[in-house]
């Protein structure tokens, strides 16, 4: 495998690794109707059992993350952005607004209402802050890896 993969691979691993854990917060509080893998992992394999779907989310994260980490690398070289967290961070602000507004109309409103959507609405807050957070330091580990020295090769 040639060295120019390695970057946008290792980038788009750790940044979709902290973000799935940060995502994946509300179900492990409990908040199962706020689940964002299980509702990704029930979109793709038409499952509804949350034990069914959250391995598929996971995967499709992944995969969602290694390709926004080509376009995070592709994006910042065509726009003339430095690479550094910051700028990382600032790209994330506007991926984690488009994330939401994906999960909102494609994710959830697939999903059934539960027996206290007052309860649901607050959970729904608490998740869609999560993954706000998420998606913003996704972009900073992102950017923040791209800008780190690359050794040079000494043959």
């Amino acid at each position: 495998m040639s060295n120019l993969w390695i970057g946008p691979i290792f980038a788009g691993l750790l940044g979709t690794t902290v973000l799935t854990v940060l995502i994946s917060l509300p179900r492990l509080f409990g908040m199962k109707s706020v689940d964002m893998v299980s509702a990704l992992g029930a979109l793709v394999s038409r499952e509804q059992t949350p034990e069914r779907t959250f391995f598929p989310g996971v995967l499709v994260h992944y995969v969602l993350g290694l390709v926004f980490a080509v376009l995070y690398l592709v994006g910042f070289r065509a726009f003339g952005f430095p690479f550094n967290p910051l700028t990382g961070a600032f790209v994330g602000v506007f991926h984690g607004g488009l994330a939401m507004v994906v999960v909102e109309t494609i994710v959830f409103r697939r999903h059934p209402r539960g027996q206290n959507p007052h309860a649901e609405d607050n959970e729904a807050r608490f998740a869609a802050f999560v993954q706000f957070i998420g998606h913003i330091l996704y972009g900073a580990i992102v950017a923040g890896i791209y800008g780190l020295p690359v050794p040079l090769n000494p043959n």
